[in-house]
């Protein structure tokens, strides 16, 4: 659980502006200075991206609407 606790969501692809967030455009993993996994599942998913997100990237609060 200590593991899983200091990742963040990070890209795992190049996500364009206005895609779907789902598991096949983002997971765990990562530093962990953006949102934490438990966040992700809860309020990423199904989401529009707000702004293009690079593949490896970190995913923030202000990169979905």
């Amino acid at each position: 659980m200590r593991k899983l606790a200091r990742r963040s969501v990070v890209a795992l692809k190049d996500i364009g502006e206005g895609e779907i967030l789902s598991l096949t455009t983002s997971a765990c993993g990562g530093q962990a200075t953006g949102l934490p996994p438990s966040y992700c599942l809860e309020r990423l998913l199904g989401r529009k991206a707000a702004r293009p997100v690079a593949k490896g990237n970190v995913l923030e609060l202000g990169d979905c609407t």
